[in-house]
């Protein structure tokens, strides 16, 4: 289901989306007459939510510090932005949605790793150039484990891109109908 898309770099919000009470609520709520607030809030749902955005690739806590930061988002992130994060969360919710953002939040923990434990190795490396008493099997071991790593991780990004394909055959399919429409989103 598409409630948000990005057109020209801007966020378009559906009219099935204005339905919806979580996010009627944030543009309800929202006096001012061209909706700014209201749209940077479901703008920030959006990127901070959904897998195509472009911001998916950093993790959760940089994101919307990030988002924030972009979004020129002064006040804190309201209980009705909340509730309409968890609506768009469950409302794209699918095992394909769910596996491939899981996985891609894995590469996110992988990357960490591997920095962390180069930033490990280099550290020991520093420390055993002026000390030839230092141990040098715990940074064998260290390499050991950031190649295991790194061996894994072509494994999860052919995984990701297999997944984003069958995601957008999925959402292709679920929004063709005869004729060449599409589906409303309150019809079956």
């Amino acid at each position: 289901m598409k409630l948000f898309k990005e057109e020209n770099f801007q966020i378009v919000i559906e009219t099935e989306a204005r339905l919806i009470p979580e996010f009627k609520k944030i543009i309800v709520n929202d006096k001012d007459r061209k909706k700014r607030t209201a749209f940077k809030y479901l703008s920030f749902i959006y990127f901070m939510c959904d897998y195509r955005s472009p911001y998916s690739i950093y993790p959760e806590a940089e994101r919307k510090r990030r988002l924030l930061e972009d979004l020129k988002i002064d006040t804190a992130i309201t209980d009705d932005v909340k509730r309409g994060m968890d609506k768009y969360n469950n409302l794209q919710r699918t095992p394909t949605i769910s596996a491939l953002k899981a996985i891609k939040e894995g590469l996110l923990t992988s990357s960490r790793v591997i920095n962390a434990l180069n930033e490990q190795i280099q550290i020991a490396l520093d420390t055993v150039d002026g000390d030839e008493e230092r141990d040098v099997g715990s940074i064998m071991r260290d390499v050991k484990r950031l190649l295991e790593v790194s061996e894994q991780l072509p494994k999860a990004i052919d995984t990701i891109n297999s997944l984003e394909e069958k995601v957008k055959k999925e959402v292709a399919n679920e929004s063709k109908i005869r004729g060449g429409g599409t589906k409303g989103l309150f019809e079956d």
